[in-house]
């Protein structure tokens, strides 16, 4: 448990967006706050706007999984909403 709070300590310091599964579920966000028993996210929709905030609990995440193309389509839509969005 020790490793994975280390884990996502990091991911939330890189603010790089993954997809977080939960056996049959996942996620698609960016770790906006972490304690020992839970962490959230910022949740991504795939069209890459945000969409509020999830809590999780921190021993019910089976897999992170990030760099797919997946990610890095929503990853990319992302960056362009928040550019149109400071112009």
């Amino acid at each position: 448990m020790n490793d994975l709070y280390k884990k996502l300590s990091k991911l939330k310091e890189v603010k790089t967006l993954r997809t977080f599964f939960f056996d049959t579920e996942f996620s698609v966000g960016i770790v906006a706050e972490l304690t020992q028993m839970e962490f959230s996210i910022t949740n991504i929709a795939f069209d890459g706007t945000e969409d509020g905030i999830t809590v999780f609990d921190v021993e019910l995440l089976t897999k992170i999984r990030c760099g797919t193309n997946f990610e890095n389509r929503i990853s990319f839509l992302n960056k362009i909403s928040h550019n149109r969005r400071s112009v």
